[in-house]
């Protein structure tokens, strides 16, 4: 849900321009990098109220707002941090493929059609 709530926050402001999304988003990856990422699984726990197992298949939710963060700021750590989390998703297959294109900097005037697919 947090994922799915990120991209819905930075979908607002792309439209909108609500200075206050980026400050939001970066404590919420902060949160969530280092309360529910779990190296070992190359994923995130799928919910906080108690520890349960990470499911990397998920990771794709919640990528997108690493790579908001990383357009906006720059910050390579959102970089980083995004290649992990797509590998995750895709293991080999979309490493240096989507993983890459989907962290790739994003500009509003782009539309969502020229976002990369995977194969």
């Amino acid at each position: 849900m947090t994922g799915i709530l990120m991209e819905s926050l930075t979908l607002y402001e792309r439209v909108i321009g609500d200075e206050r999304i980026l400050p939001a988003i970066e404590k919420a990856l902060a949160w969530t990098w280092s309360t529910q990422w779990v190296e070992e699984k190359e994923g995130f726990r799928y919910h906080s109220i108690k520890e349960t197992d990470a499911i990397a298949a998920l990771n794709g939710l919640i990528l997108p707002a690493w790579g908001y963060a990383y357009s906006k700021t720059g910050k390579v750590q959102y970089l980083e941090q995004g290649n992990k989390i797509a590998r995750g998703a895709g293991g080999e297959r979309l490493q240096g493929n989507v993983g890459r294109e989907a962290i790739q900097p994003v500009s509003s005037d782009r539309p969502p059609s020229s976002r990369a697919t995977s194969p």
